[in-house]
């Protein structure tokens, strides 16, 4: 046994020299395991969160149960790539043979052979050199560092998502917050018009288009107020909290809209080499590559040593004379013909390579094309707020204007609903401008990676 043991141990260095280069302390999974994230058990009680558009992006960061689905992915990779490495590691098996013929048998030759016989063994079994265990440690290297391109790039991707449905709350309360002064202004107007009408100073029918506008903007309101709910919904969701839980936004509109600087954005470079979604194609066409250097191992020979030991457990003259405790042993395959077979993978293989090779330069096309749209889109977002902005003054002036001279009796109640729907509209545009203006900004940021 104690043979065994040193043999072990010279295995056992060995081995550490041909995995230290592919794995580290610090990347062994028990150091991550503790990230591994599980469905939480949370009392059925509501919760109320005050909370700004950057807490919103790090809660998500954690409870998103999509981004928590890829960071355990990058854990598993992170296994698959420590059980690549096992593919050198030293491996010991043991075996416990018994057997009984319930009869001694006497032989010619002077000796008994025992009913009974058994043996146990131990062998250790050391790959000396294998191609393709050797890329799968390569291969199980680009596919942790893949997952956690991916994992980068899917919260880069979150960031943007948390930032846009935190401002579609924000526009759909703006929106409601616009249909409500308005529906105040008009039965106020309604009411006037009422008494007019009853006095006689105006027509009926002034009195009815006033209050046929009123239920419109009423139906504006209701269609509002779903939305409203659905944007919440939608941020809840981001955020991986419940449905019942209950959001109060801390950042406002114009807040989110003046708090960075847009023409700094703009003229951010783009180094498309540190974008997540480059890299991860880049990734595989190195994958693609060793993968094929995978065809090229098949190839070449295979080589294992093992040491055995076994120990006869029924003692007799015929064990002693023919048992042999220790046995080391070399093993050695080499592939001469494999019907072609290997010949073909490593074709296919190189095909592989090549479409890997020319997808990554269709992608950095493609993404060098992206981001001058959406420079573009930016641009073109800031100078529509920049009119609506203006618009929407200049509209609310012109209502306060017409209210005056329709009470004075100097304009008609379809020329004070045409100035009350050009207001709505004018308010929309506006709010549709700022919509885009954020839009526009964060899939900048996006892509930039400065959100």
């Amino acid at each position: 046994m104690k043979k065994i043991f040193k043999i072990g141990l010279m295995i056992s260095a060995v081995s550490g020299v041909c995995i230290s280069t592919s794995v580290s302390a610090q990347d062994f999974p028990k150091e991550r395991e503790k990230h591994l994230y599980k469905l939480r058990e949370e009392s059925s009680s509501a919760k109320t969160y005050n909370i700004s558009l950057q807490e919103a992006v790090d809660y998500a960061q954690e409870n998103n149960k999509n981004l928590q689905q890829i960071k355990n992915n990058t854990l598993k990779a992170l296994y698959g790539k420590v059980e690549t490495i096992g593919n050198y590691l030293p491996k010991v098996t043991g075996t416990i043979d018994y057997s009984n013929s319930l009869k001694d048998i006497n032989t010619d030759m002077g000796f008994t052979i025992p009913a009974a016989s058994g043996t146990v063994g131990v062998q250790a079994t050391q790959v000396i050199f294998n191609g393709n265990a050797i890329v799968g440690i390569i291969l199980g290297k680009i596919g942790q560092m893949m997952a956690e391109l991916n994992e980068e790039n899917q919260a880069s991707i979150l960031k943007m998502s948390v930032a846009q449905a935190y401002y579609a709350v924000l526009l759909s309360e703006e929106s409601r917050k616009i249909l409500v002064r308005n529906i105040a202004f008009m039965r106020d107007l309604a009411e006037k018009t009422k008494s007019l009408a009853d006095g006689g100073a105006l027509e009926q029918t002034d009195a009815d288009q006033i209050q046929v506008q009123v239920s419109l903007v009423e139906n504006m309101l209701k269609d509002a107020d779903r939305n409203s709910v659905l944007a919440y919904s939608t941020l809840k969701i981001q955020m991986g909290l419940r449905n019942n839980d209950e959001i109060i936004l801390t950042d406002s509109l114009e807040y989110l809209i003046n708090s960075k600087n847009n023409l700094e954005i703009a003229a951010t470079p783009y180094d498309i080499e540190s974008d997540p979604a480059f890299m991860l194609v880049r990734g595989n066409e190195d994958l693609a590559k060793k993968q094929r250097l995978t065809a090229v191992m098949n190839f070449l020979p295979t080589v294992a040593g093992f040491y055995r030991y076994t120990y006869n457990m029924v003692e007799s003259p015929m064990n002693s004379l023919m048992s042999r405790p220790n046995l080391v042993g070399l093993q050695v395959n080499v592939p001469i013909f494999s019907g072609l077979q290997n010949t073909y993978k490593y074709k296919q293989a190189n095909v592989d390579y090549i479409n890997a090779r020319l997808n990554t330069a269709l992608l950095e096309d493609q993404m060098l094309i992206k981001e001058q749209q959406l420079r573009f889109n930016f641009r073109s977002a800031l100078e529509q707020y920049e009119t609506q902005k203006q618009n929407s003054s200049v509209a609310a002036r012109v209502l306060s204007s017409v209210q005056l001279k329709y009470i004075n009796g100097v304009k008609s109640s379809m020329e004070m609903t045409t100035a009350n729907s050009d207001y709505l509209r004018a308010q929309t545009d506006y709010i549709s401008a700022v919509s885009k203006v954020l839009q526009a900004r964060v899939e900048l940021e996006q892509l930039l990676g400065t959100l």
